[in-house]
């Protein structure tokens, strides 16, 4: 659910961030210092499950929890969620700055929600409110999530709008899948220590999880007048039935296609001049490629071209290989390992700490006084 950069306006932009520093005013407000360790460790819990990406159809989702955050936390859900998606960005270019105002509304905002819906319910001894709460904490969290990430897109234009009618539908099972995890948790938060239970989970995620990088890139290969495009993911699969958008230099939209099941489209251009091409694939992630259409030489006869044309071809299949061996390269070093999922973490507790230390601080010295 992370939105990428490039992908919304100026206006959105400066609107995502007003809200969330709004959020995280009333949520540094609200933190206490007996909840700045459980508000650590649900960060972490968000910061690690929202690594796990699992392929549904043509895209990929993945665990948010932020109604579990959201029900826990309250208003403290905003710096939560805030500080897992700022490592997130920094460390696995997930997201970006820019966009991190609007990437973090639109997780911790249903959360805050899921707070005032479901804390009635976890007062209640009965595992039967539990568990109703743990759904409701899901539905509100992930739906409402899914629910500002598609009017988001659809605001955009028609280049995402299919898109945004996906974002719902890939979600059901995300839906389902922490239905159980919340219910789970809010059945034995009522016989364990919270911070013990909640840091079992985060090692849990950390040694179970697989992470796919969301990155997306996009190679053009032109010959001539003809264009060649391949875009995939980090992981190496192909970028499938994605929204190719060619535009020249004056910004005019030039041709629109789909990649095939191989993440490659072929198309042509018969005007020289520079050209842009924009993959846009799953969820707001797309990838930017610039390419040249140049004139032919006058005078160069039709043979000399298809010669050119034929050495152009035989030099393209030589170099399949090594394309193919940097492919490998640039996906082993944008994938995630272990070594940078804690280094996330300590950074995240590292940021807690601190803030604890100062209310610590500052409430000795007010005794002190």
């Amino acid at each position: 659910m992370h939105i990428s950069e490039g992908v919304l306006p100026g206006w959105m932009l400066l609107a995502g961030w007003g809200v969330t520093l709004g959020g995280l005013y009333l949520g540094l407000r609200n933190l206490s210092g007996e909840k700045i360790p459980r508000t650590a460790l649900l960060s972490a819990v968000f910061f690690v499950a929202s690594l796990i990406h699992v392929p549904v159809g043509i895209t990929s989702v993945h665990l948010l929890l932020n109604g579990l955050a959201g029900a826990l936390l309250g208003l403290a859900t905003f710096p939560a969620l805030f500080v897992a998606l700022l490592f997130q960005a920094v460390l696995f270019q997930f997201g970006g700055i820019t966009v991190l105002g609007v990437n973090t509304f639109n997780v911790a905002f249903p959360g805050v929600v899921a707070y005032y819906v479901v804390n009635p319910l976890l007062k209640r001894e009965s595992s039967t409110y539990l568990i109703l709460a743990g759904v409701l904490a899901a539905l509100i969290g992930v739906f409402g999530g899914a629910a500002f990430l598609s009017l988001e897109l659809l605001a955009v234009g028609n280049s995402f709008s299919k898109t945004a009618e996906l974002a719902f539908l890939a979600h059901v099972p995300v839906f389902v899948v922490e239905s159980f995890v919340n219910s789970f948790v809010f059945l034995y938060l009522k016989k364990f220590e919270m911070k013990k239970f909640l840091l079992l989970i985060v090692l849990s995620l950390s040694v179970s999880s697989v992470a796919f990088a969301h990155k997306i890139s996009a190679f053009v290969d032109v010959d001539g007048n003809s264009v060649s495009l391949v875009s995939y993911f980090s992981d190496g699969t192909p970028a499938k039935n994605a929204e190719v958008v060619v535009y020249d230099s004056k910004g005019n939209v030039v041709l629109r296609g789909k990649t095939d099941k191989k993440g490659e489209f072929d198309f042509k251009i018969e005007k020289s001049g520079n050209y842009k091409v924009v993959v846009n694939a799953e969820l707001g992630h797309r990838a930017v490629a610039t390419f040249q259409i140049g004139k032919e030489e006058k005078g160069q006869e039709s043979g000399t071209v298809s010669n050119v044309s034929e050495i152009r071809k035989a030099i393209r299949e030589e170099l399949q290989p090594i394309r193919r061996e940097l492919l490998k390269l640039e996906e082993e070093e944008s994938s995630i390992s272990y070594k940078d999922v804690v280094g996330g973490l300590g950074w995240i507790v590292g940021m807690f700490g601190a803030l604890m230390f100062g209310y610590c601080r500052g409430k000795g010295n007010g005794n002190a006084v």
